[in-house]
């Protein structure tokens, strides 16, 4: 008669422990389905604006095209979400309106917004920032050329001015 002997590594029992208690852990627990809640509407619907998360966790809205009537006016407001509160405001205007543009936190807080498109059949040459402490607009230096459908790269934190 033959016999095999089964040669067991002390590790092993032990990597089998572990390994059922955290399946057992992990068949108890139930994922959360993500879901959408309805919060407070823009003061003016809009499409191809921008939308920057500003450092006080508040949610600045830029420009665009408002929509539905009257189609294809540029929005010449901008407008603050307060995640906190679920509550639109209205803030200062940028100094050019324009859709399509790109906008971008800097390191001191403060939003730049350049290129795109404006008013129909113009395209602001400009460049402005948007200070939150004060909600107010300023030019900020001309670019040396035009964008239309800017990009900026995406940061995983604010870009130094």
């Amino acid at each position: 008669m033959c016999h095999r002997r089964i040669y067991h590594h002390p590790y092993f029992s032990f990597a089998i422990s572990i390994l059922t208690c955290l399946l057992s852990g992990f068949m108890q627990v139930k994922a959360q389905q993500p879901s959408w809640n309805a919060t407070g509407s823009l003061g003016e619907a809009r499409t191809r604006h921008t939308a920057t998360l500003l450092a006080n966790g508040k949610v600045l809205v830029v420009g665009g095209l408002s929509i539905p009537t009257p189609c294809c006016r540029t929005a010449t407001s901008a407008e603050l979400y307060d995640p906190a509160t679920g509550l639109w405001s209205v803030t200062g205007s940028p100094i050019n309106p324009r859709y399509d543009h790109v906008a971008v936190r800097l390191a001191n807080g403060k939003v730049l917004i350049t290129d795109g498109s404006g008013v129909p059949s113009t395209s602001p040459i400009s460049a402005e920032i948007y200070d939150p402490d004060t909600g107010t607009w300023s030019a900020a230096a001309t670019p040396s050329f035009l964008r239309i459908f800017p990009q900026a790269p995406p940061f995983s934190r604010p870009v130094a001015q």
